[in-house]
C-alpha cells in the first residue's frame, strides 16, 4: 500500500511528452464547453422558442456532431492532411462558426451555425483520438489515456461554472468564449504537437505481425467483425452505457421523488458537483492502483462499483447514502473510461484508428442514448424502484461476461478468436 501511494507522483512519467501536451490542449478545450450544456435553454429563453423544438435542437446538433465523427474517422485514415492538420483545421471552423453566432444573437439563424460549429467538432474527435494512440504503446497507454481523462474533467469542472455566470448577462461571451478556448487549443497542437500518422511502410509491415492491432484490408465493419472479442467487449459497453445514464435520467427523478421539486434539483448539482470533484482528486490515485490490471479486469471492477454504486440507490432514501453511492458509481466512471479506451487501443488495427474511434463511441452512445428511453418505459410499467434493480442487474451481467472474455483471451480459447480473425 505505501509502495502504491508513493508511486503516484511519478505515474505519469511514462507518458510521453506529447500526451501531456494533448491534455493541456483537452483542459483548455473543455474548460470553453459553454454553448452546449447551456443550449436548451438558450433556445428557451433567449430565443423564445418552445421545450419541443429546444429538445429538437439540441438533438439535430447531436446529429451534426456525430456524422462530423463519422467524416473525421474517415479522412483520418485515408487523408493525406494527416492527424494534426485535421484537429488544427476542424478546431478552426469550429471557432469561426462559433464567432459567427455572435451576429445573429436574436435570430434562428444561429442555430444554423451551431450545427456547423458541432460538425466540425464531431470532425475533430477521431483525429485527436488517433494521434494518442500513435503516441502510446501497451506499456504506458493506461496512464497516458488517464491523464487525458483528467484533463477532460479538470476542464469540465471549470467550464459550466463559468457559463452559468455569463448565461444571464454576458449570453455572447458564450460564443466569445467557446470560439477562443477552441483556437488556444488548436494553436497549442500546431505547435508543439508534430504529425503521427503512421507511415504506409509502417502499415505495410504490420501485416505479417501476431498482433491485434495489425493493419487491416477492406473496410471497417469487415476488419471490426475479424475481431469477435473487441465486438462483444463493446455490446458490453453499450449495457454499461445503458446504466451509467442513469445518473442523468433516473437520478434527478429519485432525488424529487425523495425531495420534492425545490430541494431535488439542488441535491442532485450537488451529486453532480461530488462526482467532478471526486474525479479530480482520484483518477490518479485509482490508476496507479489499478494501471498493472489487464483492462478487462478493470472493466469488470468498474462494473461491479457501477452495480454497487446505482443499485444501493434502491435502499437509500438520505443525503449521507446518496454520497456513498456517487461515490461508488464515480470510482466505476474512473475505471470504464481508462480502461475502455485502452482495451480499444489496444485492438484497433493500424489501420483504421480513425474509423473504429469514430464508429465505436458512436455505438456506445446509442447504448448512452437507449438508457433513458428503456428506464422510462421501466418507470412506466413499474416504478422508480424496478429502475435501480434493473441497473443493479445490467451490471452485473456486465462484471461476468466481462471477466469471462478475460479469461477467454488468456486461455486456448482464444484460438477461437483467431480462427474468426483468420
Amino acid at each position: 500500500m505505501i509502495k502504491k501511494l508513493l508511486s503516484i507522483p511519478t505515474l505519469y512519467k511514462k507518458a510521453p511528452k506529447e500526451i501531456y501536451i494533448l491534455a493541456l490542449s483537452r483542459i483548455i478545450n473543455s474548460s470553453g464547453n459553454f454553448v452546449y450544456p447551456f443550449l436548451a435553454l438558450f433556445i428557451t429563453q433567449k430565443l423564445q422558442l418552445s421545450a419541443k423544438t429546444a429538445g429538437t435542437a439540441v438533438l439535430l446538433v447531436s446529429i451534426a456532431s456525430i456524422l462530423g465523427t463519422l467524416v473525421g474517422g474517415k479522412l483520418t485514415d485515408h487523408s493525406r492532411l494527416g492527424r494534426k492538420k485535421i484537429m488544427i483545421i476542424a478546431q478552426f471552423f469550429c471557432a469561426i462558426n462559433l464567432i459567427l453566432c455572435t451576429q445573429f444573437a436574436h435570430s434562428y439563424i444561429i442555430l444554423f451555425f451551431i450545427f456547423i460549429s458541432h460538425f466540425f467538432h464531431g470532425i475533430f474527435s477521431p483525429a485527436n483520438k488517433a494521434m494518442a494512440i500513435d503516441l502510446t504503446d501497451k506499456n504506458n497507454r493506461y496512464p497516458s489515456f488517464s491523464l487525458i481523462y483528467l484533463g477532460h474533467n479538470i476542464g469540465c469542472s471549470i467550464g459550466p461554472l463559468l457559463a452559468g455566470f455569463l448565461f444571464k448577462n454576458y449570453i455572447m461571451w458564450l460564443f466569445i468564449g467557446d470560439a477562443l478556448t477552441t483556437l488556444i487549443s488548436a494553436l497549442i497542437i500546431a505547435i508543439f504537437l508534430h504529425e503521427t500518422r503512421p507511415s504506409n511502410e509502417k502499415i505495410e509491415s504490420s501485416y505479417t505481425k501476431q498482433s491485434q492491432e495489425r493493419a487491416e484490408q477492406g473496410n471497417v465493419f469487415v476488419s471490426l467483425f475479424k475481431r469477435p472479442n473487441l465486438l462483444f467487449f463493446v455490446v458490453l459497453l453499450i449495457i454499461l452505457q445503458i446504466v451509467y445514464s442513469q445518473r442523468h435520467f433516473s437520478l434527478p427523478l429519485q432525488l424529487n421523488l425523495i425531495y420534492g421539486n425545490t430541494e431535488g434539483p439542488i441535491l442532485f448539482g450537488t451529486m453532480m458537483t461530488i462526482n467532478s470533484l471526486f474525479v479530480i482528486a482520484f483518477t490518479t490515485i485509482i490508476t496507479s492502483f489499478t494501471n498493472k490490471f489487464n483492462p478487462l479486469i478493470n472493466e469488470s471492477i468498474a462494473s461491479i462499483f457501477y452495480a454497487l454504486g446505482f443499485g444501493m440507490i434502491i435502499f437509500t432514501h438520505s443525503i449521507p447514502f446518496f454520497i456513498i453511492s456517487t461515490s461508488l458509481w464515480t470510482i466505476g466512471e474512473i475505471l470504464y473510461s481508462t480502461n475502455s479506451s485502452v482495451y480499444i487501443a489496444n485492438h484497433t488495427p493500424i489501420s483504421h484508428r480513425g474509423r473504429f474511434n469514430a464508429i465505436i463511441p458512436l455505438a456506445m452512445y446509442v447504448g448512452y442514448g437507449l438508457g433513458p428511453l428503456l428506464m422510462g418505459k421501466v418507470i412506466e410499467l413499474h416504478n422508480l424502484q424496478y429502475v435501480w434493480i434493473s441497473t443493479f442487474l445490467l451490471a452485473s451481467f456486465a462484471a461476468f461476461a466481462l471477466w469471462t472474455l478475460h479469461i477467454l483471451e488468456k486461455t486456448k480459447l482464444q484460438t477461437v478468436f483467431n480462427n474468426v480473425s483468420n
